[in-house]
């Protein structure tokens, strides 16, 4: 979380650094989010 406030505050880091810092975290999310619904799949199955 502060590595990501100091990306996107400070103006003068470059924007690749947020975007990268950014699509990083979604993929983050979106692979836990994937775990996530497996497990509860496979516990709901049984």
């Amino acid at each position: 979380m502060t590595i990501l406030g100091a990306s996107t505050g400070e103006p003068g880091v470059p924007h690749y650094g947020s975007s990268a810092a950014v699509t990083g975290s979604v993929i983050f999310l979106a692979l836990l989010a994937a775990v996530l619904t497996s497990v509860w799949s496979r516990r709901r199955r049984k």
